[in-house]
């Protein structure tokens, strides 16, 4: 069944407005007497049903609340994601969002191509949260995962309490692969680095080991930073159960 993710709480009867409404009534078409799925920003879902249209709004009534939706991973997973050139982000935004991504951290390190001064970044980041949230609605899930603001690889290290479950994926590392390490290290929160086109460097590494982090190896091939997010998070999702059960 059709589901929509607004910015606000379930209540018994809701008028819906702006970008959720314009998508209800000029993308979906959807008329008085149609039901559909409706997510709020917990993540509460419940059926509801339309009971009025105007030009620029739709009026809901909640018909039945439901508490658990078996939607969502089980996983929490965020995504630290070096910029790529071109519109590759948007790729991954999307697909990541699809396959369960629960946070996006987009980074800026030292072999990043692309430089996007502040007001530009502002509205990339904005960009790949309606991307995120447009992805979440078409896949049926209840949440929409946060895209962080951007920021250096050096600041997020720096930033983060404890680096305890996070990996970055780095061709350097020659003894120990993402099989060995995902089957020793058994997490229902993961969070994991993916470089840019030219990978990490040494040092930012380094610096990730020193402060309690992993580095592990896909295997012989390099593979482009587009396939890797998605084939990790397709790899995580697959032994914890979420896909293909």
């Amino acid at each position: 069944m059709r589901r929509i993710i607004f910015a606000g709480r379930l209540e018994p009867v809701m008028i819906l407005t702006e970008n959720t409404a314009q998508h209800l009534l000029y993308s979906l078409r959807v008329r008085k007497g149609e039901q559909f799925l409706l997510s709020d920003v917990s993540g509460h879902t419940a059926l509801v049903e339309v009971t009025a249209c105007t030009t620029d709004s739709v009026q809901v009534s909640l018909l039945e609340e439901r508490l658990q939706d078996a939607n969502e991973s089980p996983l929490d997973i965020t995504l630290v994601q070096a910029l790529p050139k071109g519109d590759k982000m948007e790729l991954i935004v999307q697909k990541a969002t699809e396959l369960g991504v629960s946070k996006i951290i987009p980074v800026v390190t030292k072999h990043t191509v692309v430089k996007y001064d502040a007001r530009k970044a502002l509205k990339k980041v904005e960009k790949w949260q309606i991307i995120a949230k447009e992805a979440a609605q078409q896949c049926g899930r209840s949440t929409v995962p946060e895209i962080a603001s951007m920021q250096t690889l050096a600041k997020w290290l720096e930033g983060s309490s404890s680096l305890e479950g996070v990996f970055a994926c780095y061709e350097g590392e020659k003894e120990k692969s993402l099989y060995s390490y995902i089957n020793t290290v058994t997490r229902k929160e993961y969070a994991f680095l993916v470089g840019p086109e030219g990978g990490f460097a040494p040092e930012e590494m380094q610096r990730l080991r020193e402060r309690g982090g992993d580095t592990v190896s896909l295997g012989r091939r390099i593979l482009r930073t587009e396939t890797v997010a998605l084939a990790v998070l397709s790899i995580l999702q697959y032994q914890s159960g979420d896909l293909g059960h």
